[in-house]
């Protein structure tokens, strides 16, 4: 096979949206997906230089969001308020890099510079809105139980905490965009297999394919056949005895399990195939639709149940 792309030959079923005919029994038709450990490679290297683009964006709008601040409260008439002071801008440029330092590094543990993340606009803006609440917290314990000089104002904590994480989660909106719109989208985007075609990988299939920003993208399904109807096109890659196969050569990054109905086998075969080839093995939990809201995994005698 050729370093640059692997090839199927599968029988496939074109199914449009809005098409009151169907295709069926098609024709051989050659299907061209990139090599795994190209496509990786490419996507890492892309992925980090924007994880470096989004973190000196992010410090650069912290560091923006604490200098408006301390002007706000000590250059505005506001400054009266609390204890009269007007400390210079030198005096807490200590305080405003530290807290800079800080921020960010909270939310690297929290996961938002991870190049995955980087589509998902909502579940940035959660991470930072959450970790800013930890962050003023650690700020104001550590003015309570330290004697700073010149003395931290609690007004000027309060407005960093308003004022910054909304000037960041601006950013990443505009960051977002401004990826969508470019050749980068389809390099950070994860590249979605579903196994069993059924109402649940169709709505997600979906969502996925008519919202660009979730950051994912559908290759195809795995199924036991391709003469099933669907309202959108999705290739079908093949029967589930060839899913480790399928595994091995397309380049995939999440294999979603959407029927259950499978052996146990069958099932344990395609998560070790994923754990091999280091793809997300997740599974839609149909059978537990109505007690989904009060599922807990515990442990009795040594196993796991949920």
């Amino acid at each position: 096979m050729s370093i640059n792309e692997k090839f199927f030959f599968r029988k496939v079923v074109s199914a449009v949206s809005g098409s009151s005919e169907r295709v069926a029994d098609a024709g051989e038709v050659l299907w061209c997906f990139p090599v795994r450990d190209e496509r990786a490679r490419r996507s890492r290297e892309l992925g980090q230089q924007l994880v470096a683009v989004a973190f000196a964006g992010d410090m650069l709008m912290i560091l923006s969001g604490l200098l408006l601040s301390f002007y706000i409260r000590f250059v505005t008439p506001i400054r009266e308020w609390g204890i009269y002071g007007r400390p210079d801008l030198s005096d807490y440029l200590g305080y405003i890099i530290l807290a800079s330092v800080v921020y960010v590094g909270m939310l690297g543990y929290g996961g938002i510079y991870d190049h995955r993340n980087l589509l998902k606009v909502r579940l940035v803006t959660a991470r930072i809105l959450k970790w800013s609440v930890a962050w003023i917290g650690l700020i104001l314990l550590a003015s309570f139980m330290v004697k700073f000089e010149p003395p931290v104002s609690r007004v000027y904590c309060v407005m960093a905490w308003v004022i910054t994480p909304s000037i960041l989660v601006s950013w990443r909106s505009v960051f977002q965009l401004l990826l969508i719109r470019t050749s980068a989208l389809s390099a950070l985007r994860q590249r979605v297999v579903f196994v069993g075609w059924n109402q649940h990988s169709a709505h997600l299939a979906r969502n996925f394919i008519h919202s660009p920003s979730s950051g994912y993208q559908v290759i195809g399904y795995i199924h036991g056949h391709a003469d099933e109807r669907t309202e959108i096109s999705v290739p079908y890659l093949g029967a589930i005895e060839e899913a480790e196969r399928i595994i091995s050569s397309v380049a995939i990054d999440i294999l979603i399990l959407a029927d259950l109905d499978y052996d146990r086998e069958r099932i344990l075969q395609l998560a070790d195939a994923c754990e091999r080839e280091m793809v997300e093995f997740k599974v839609v939990p149909s059978y537990f639709q109505i007690l989904v809201s009060g599922l807990h995994l515990e442990t009795i005698s040594g196993i796991p149940v949920l």
